[in-house]
């Protein structure tokens, strides 16, 4: 998963709404929720809570990407 989706993933878990995604990333709404469909489609899920239930089930999406 590439870091701007996995980021958007890791703020999703905490419980933030688009709308703060996009404040905290300088992104617009319309982007996060744009990679939040991707991710949807990504991970076979169609809600929220699937993509936290995910995230709980893999504990790498907290770990930051190594480094290039």
């Amino acid at each position: 998963m590439p870091p701007r989706q996995r980021e958007v993933l890791k703020l999703v878990t905490e419980d933030m709404r688009n709308h703060e995604i996009a404040l905290k990333l300088g992104l617009t709404d319309h982007t996060v929720r744009n990679y939040i469909v991707q991710i949807f489609e990504k991970l076979g899920v169609s809600t929220r809570v699937g993509l936290v239930l995910y995230a709980l089930s893999e504990p790498t999406i907290n770990e930051r990407p190594p480094a290039p």
